[in-house]
């Protein structure tokens, strides 16, 4: 009985790190290896009037998932699909002056509060697919750019601790307040683009 207590414990430990470690893989895939549904959500005009695309199989830990990225009016976007085609998200890239003021204060206090010293790489705007909305709603929200009451903001911070540099994707609603964070590892730049 023991033995068994120590082992769920320490399975228990084990889950936990590991929702909080994002170990990111992607692969560069052509288009026709996109799931049926993502391809038939990528035809529509909104979408295919950019010139940049690029497609990608991505592995994040257990999670399995398939993703466009797209430059639109100068934008990046992240069309994330679950394995079976679902829109997942969709994510576009933003400076720090297109997030509301008080919400980009409250976002900066609370890693200030959680960090010494930090710097800011990358914010992202997350408009969410949830059995409450369909994918052509989230397109539309996102693709207005200037609607951020049913977003998060996914964060990508560098931080130093002693002589060790280190990511960290930090998750905030809405408001700007505080949802999770994950450290990141194999952080690549290259699937990016610029």
């Amino acid at each position: 009985m023991k033995k068994l207590s120590l082992f769920l414990l320490f399975s228990l430990s084990l889950s936990t790190i590991a929702q909080e470690v994002k170990l990111e893989k992607e692969e560069r895939i052509h288009i026709e290896q996109m799931p049926e549904k993502a391809r038939l959500f990528l035809s529509q005009k909104s979408l295919t009037e950019n010139k940049t695309k690029r497609f990608y199989r991505e592995i994040d830990g257990d999670k399995k998932s398939y993703e466009a990225k797209l430059k639109i009016h100068r934008k990046i976007y992240s069309v994330e699909f679950s394995p079976l085609g679902e829109l997942e998200d969709i994510e576009v890239e933003i400076k720090g002056k297109e997030v509301p003021k008080d919400v980009l204060q409250n976002i900066k206090n609370q890693l200030s509060e959680r960090c010494n010293r930090y710097k800011i790489e990358r914010i992202q705007v997350q408009y969410v697919n949830t059995p409450s909305t369909n994918q052509q709603e989230v397109l539309k929200q996102a693709l207005k750019e200037n609607n951020f009451s049913k977003v998060n903001y996914e964060i990508i911070i560098k931080l130093k601790t002693n002589d060790e540099t280190m990511r960290r994707e930090v998750l905030f609603d809405s408001l700007g307040n505080y949802k999770y964070h994950r450290k990141i590892i194999d952080y690549a730049h290259d699937t990016h683009l610029h």
